[in-house]
């Protein structure tokens, strides 16, 4: 029985279609697959960490005051009151602001907002249009957008894990 065994292990071994398997080389995807699969997760932790995030916020805006500059822009001061969020003083001073009114929609530039509310939950923000828009009303309120980008979730992650 032993050697029947062996004469059959032997003669498995020994067939042409084991021989031409054992004798072929695997392909390329299993020979590199760790390393392409190594390999792409190291190029989405780059787009993670390098692609910048859009921020957009929501609210009503009513205009306190308007001042023209000498160099073709109106300065708006403005009480903006956002919907469930709001950013970060620091973040939005330089965002694009559009403030839609019933006859068109103005892009301007925020120059600075306080991060104290008043009363009714509104902030202070002085807004830069362009002067063709200089005739806004004081005290009509408008509907805006605030947008901005942000670093990647990666790097905000990465910078709140290990900070400096």
């Amino acid at each position: 029985m032993p050697e029947e065994k062996n004469t059959q292990k032997s003669f498995a071994l020994r067939s042409e279609k084991v021989r031409h398997i054992v004798g072929q080389m695997p392909p390329v995807l299993l020979r590199y697959g760790t390393a392409t699969i190594a390999l792409t997760l190291v190029v989405m932790l780059a787009i993670a960490y390098y692609l910048p995030m859009k921020r957009t916020f929501q609210g009503e805006a009513a205009v306190l005051r308007v001042e023209m500059e000498r160099n073709d822009s109106v300065t708006l001061q403005c009480l903006f009151r956002f919907g469930n969020q709001r950013p970060s003083a620091k973040e939005a001073v330089g965002a694009k602001v559009i403030l839609h009114t019933n006859q068109e929609s103005i892009e301007g530039v925020i120059l600075s907002i306080d991060e104290r509310l008043d009363t009714e939950g509104r902030q202070e923000v002085l807004c830069k249009l362009p002067t063709g828009n200089a005739d806004m009303p004081i005290g009509q309120t408008v509907n805006f957008v605030l947008t901005y980008s942000t670093p990647g979730f990666l790097k905000q992650l990465v910078a709140t894990v290990w900070p400096g």
